[in-house]
């Protein structure tokens, strides 16, 4: 079974990516973490879904417009990608976490997705 835990903790205070310039200058952006460990046995396809999923995050992330900063780590069996970011980067996080569900929601017993936050663990539904 694949397990995918995403945290997801809004209005996180950080300092920007030039310190020295704006020092006193503060941003409130959502911290994010997908977090895939196991295999789905049996399901190949569904071990596929997911590392696509999080591999274009990955890549989005690395690539993409903004200076998000991802901490990414992938060996086999467990991938993780975390960031911070604002409306761009909540959006592909957004997306890629409804890309997992729509996975869990097909193939339960290969995919079991939970969320964590300031408010502790639940299942997604």
């Amino acid at each position: 079974m694949t397990r995918i835990t995403i945290q997801h903790i809004r209005d996180v205070w950080h300092f920007g990516e030039k310190k020295r310039a704006a020092r006193n200058r503060r941003k409130r952006e959502d911290f994010w973490c997908f977090k895939a460990q196991g295999h789905a046995t049996g399901a190949p396809e569904v071990c596929g879904g997911v590392s696509a999923l999080l591999c274009t995050l990955a890549i989005w992330l690395e690539q993409g417009p903004g200076p998000w900063s991802p901490v990414i780590r992938m060996k086999p069996g467990e991938t993780t990608v975390s960031f911070i970011g604002g409306r761009e980067a909540g959006i592909a996080a957004r997306v890629t976490e409804t890309g997992l569900r729509a996975i869990a929601e097909a193939y339960p017993g290969a995919v079991e997705v939970r969320e964590t936050g300031r408010r502790g663990r639940r299942p997604l539904q």
